[in-house]
């Protein structure tokens, strides 16, 4: 290669600056070569990284059980008399106060319904959620008020479904018990009533 020397030459005769300039633009030069080439390699590594099964696996497990810390720190917070269990009351008053509604949705958790919330956080319908089931239900309804209404929907689905199969259930025996009633009292009122008229019918033909 041509040494830096040779074209610093003629430039020294132009002007004693002109090195310096010359020199400042192959700095910058080589900078920003170095720059693009760092940027390179880091985005090819960032990549291996995220396509790793493991290291995806091990950020996922991270972030899980942040998730469930940050969780229990909140159930905590609403069971003031450490029973290992809250009411829809110490929910309600949880949810009217500002930073727990900011700490839930930080969370990405809807508030704008408590009662709803609650019911749907109570899945054994006991009237408490404990712990295990508070971190359960709140993973489980993650995400934006979509998710609460999908959620929402699928409970109410749930109990219409349930009364749907009590009240057909509640029919069928009923049917079954007017079905078993008949059949004990005889054949229909009008086979008796056609058979009685037949024996008449034939008299009154005879007699003719």
């Amino acid at each position: 290669g041509v040494s830096w020397r040779e074209p610093l030459q003629p430039l020294h005769h132009l002007s004693e600056i002109m090195p310096w300039i010359f020199a400042a633009y192959i700095s910058i030069v080589y900078f920003a070569v170095l720059n693009v080439v760092t940027a390179v390699f880091c985005t090819r590594a960032i990549e291996t990284t995220q396509k790793n099964p493991e290291i995806v696996a091990q950020s996922m497990i991270s972030k899980r059980q942040a998730y469930q810390k940050s969780l229990r720190a909140f159930f905590d917070a609403m069971d003031k008399n450490a029973t290992g269990c809250i009411t829809l009351g110490d929910f309600e008053r949880a949810m009217k106060d500002e930073e727990m509604q900011a700490h839930f949705h930080t969370l990405e958790m809807d508030t704008n319904d408590a009662w709803a919330l609650f019911k749907l956080i109570d899945t054994d319908r006991s009237g408490l959620i404990s712990k295990d089931e508070f971190i359960h239900g709140c993973e489980w309804l993650k995400g934006t008020a979509k998710g609460v209404e999908l959620a929402k929907m699928s409970l109410e689905h749930r109990h219409l479904a349930k009364k749907m199969m009590s009240f057909m259930t509640e029919t069928d025996q009923r049917l079954t018990g007017i079905s078993e009633h008949l059949s004990r009292e005889g054949p229909p009122l009008s086979e008796r009533t056609g058979s009685s008229q037949c024996p008449g019918g034939s008299a009154a033909g005879s007699g003719f």
